[in-house]
């Protein structure tokens, strides 16, 4: 892989990285969460509701 690809794969995943940590400081100011384990809570309830409605409706079985 040239140096190139290394660095532009490195520029998307900061650029990742950033905006997930933004939307979690959005997300714990108005929810008022502290502790580490109630952000990943958050963030996860934020990230994959369509996924949970969708095991919700039955559509489709996650393993555990």
């Amino acid at each position: 892989m040239s140096s190139n690809r290394i660095g532009s794969a490195r520029s998307a995943q900061r650029d990742v990285c950033e905006r997930l940590s933004k939307r979690l400081d959005e997300l714990t100011a108005r929810e008022g969460m502290r502790n580490n384990a109630e952000k990943i809570a958050l963030l996860r309830k934020a990230f994959f509701a369509d996924i949970d409605e969708l095991e919700k409706s039955g559509k489709i079985k996650l393993p555990r």
